[in-house]
């Protein structure tokens, strides 16, 4: 979980830098997906530090996905999270 987390967060740094996605749709869609049931699956069981964290990675691989979209419609990362919550 902690490479995992840093592999995110790592892609993220490069996004934000260089304002576009390093990896394809796809990755980020399964990304999104895999995040999302994590997060689901931590609550369920109570383990609310692993909810955060996989609730971080949400909005880091939404953000992502976001930045493969065209430049006209990119979010700022505020507003990607204001639109995860």
């Amino acid at each position: 979980s902690l490479f995992f987390t840093m592999r995110v967060l790592y892609q993220w740094v490069i996004a934000e830098v260089t304002k576009s996605s390093p990896s394809p749709r796809g990755f980020w869609l399964l990304s999104i997906g895999g995040n999302f049931s994590h997060m689901v699956h931590s609550l369920v069981q109570m383990q609310l530090p692993l909810a955060l964290v996989q609730g971080i990675n949400l909005v880091i691989s939404h953000r992502n996905f976001n930045l493969l979209q065209k430049k006209k419609y990119h979010y700022s990362f505020k507003r990607v999270l204001l639109n995860m919550v």
